[in-house]
């Protein structure tokens, strides 16, 4: 009852009261490390969760989901703090392996649990949840008022890791995915990145910065952040699928339908490179054109 009458009060509140970003109150959320309300999500892509020590795994997936969020929402977790918009990490697919933590220190495996290294675009990462689990956590807040904000990584691809370089071949590791998986302590990532001027499929300099390239850091559209590939946000060129994505595409199928963005799979090939292109040097802060149900208008 009490819960109930919250939500009325709140509810009146909010009618009475027409939004305005002047003064919301914003209620930023690491999806991975809110709620975990599906532990069947919890292990995908080849990823290890578990590395012997809370140390390790400080960075690993933790099992935050969208039905989570979804379970607080509905209990009027959100509703009870008055907040005025709730802002998502990026929800795209990440990268599945893991990066050097703590940089060249390499002290513990570090995966994109905080959403900040995509991998794929079109699709929602499969620890986070489905397009429909996201649907409804979007509506139900919508219905309570509350509108959603995505953050959008969009200055630069996830870092290339050893686990996804082995599943797409785009760079020699000799290793097998339960290797690459693995915490290498001697691994250098530096090192790694520097190779590639000699792989084959992945991100051309079309796309990114080379290493026998020249560019200022003092520019906001060419400066690299923490060693990450940097998008050329400066080029409004037409770029190319790198040829990754299509091998991942298409080793894929119709499988992974549950978590494409219905807009990206309407749309033909050629559609998504624009899309793409447009969205890097645009930094439109949405997940696709259309949805707008993704992003709380």
């Amino acid at each position: 009852m009490l819960l109930i009458c919250s939500l009325v009060s709140v509810a009146s509140f909010r009618a009475e009261h027409p939004f305005s970003w002047d003064g919301a109150t914003v209620y930023f959320l690491i999806t991975d490390r809110f709620c975990n309300g599906d532990s069947t999500n919890d292990i995908n892509y080849g990823r290890k969760t578990d590395y012997g020590s809370e140390r390790l795994n400080a960075a690993t997936f933790h099992g935050g989901d969208f039905a989570g969020v979804l379970k607080k929402a509905k209990e009027g977790y959100f509703t009870q703090l008055g907040v005025d918009v709730v802002w998502l990490t990026d929800v795209y697919e990440q990268i599945h392996g893991w990066m050097t933590g703590s940089g060249d220190v390499n002290d513990f495996p570090h995966y994109g649990y905080h959403g900040y290294y995509p991998l794929d675009y079109t699709q929602t990462d499969k620890n986070y949840g489905t397009i429909e689990e996201f649907r409804e956590v979007v509506d139900t807040l919508h219905a309570q008022g509350i509108r959603v904000m995505l953050g959008a990584n969009l200055n630069d691809p996830g870092y290339p890791t050893l686990l996804d370089a082995v599943q797409y071949g785009f760079a020699d590791t000799s290793l097998s995915e339960k290797e690459a998986a693995e915490h290498i302590r001697e691994w250098s990532y530096d090192d790694f990145f520097q190779g590639r001027l000699g792989w084959k499929g992945w991100y051309g300099r079309d796309w990114i910065r080379m290493p026998d390239e020249v560019w200022d850091e003092d520019n906001p559209l060419e400066a690299t952040l923490y060693g990450m590939p940097d998008y050329k946000d400066e080029n409004d060129s037409p770029v190319r699928i790198p040829e990754f994505l299509k091998r991942k595409w298409k080793k894929e199928g119709k499988k992974n339908n549950p978590w494409v963005n219905p807009t990206v799979a309407a749309i033909p090939v050629i559609a998504i490179v624009a899309f793409i292109s447009c969205c890097l040097t645009a930094r439109l802060i949405a997940f696709c054109p259309g949805s707008k149900w993704l992003i709380g208008a």
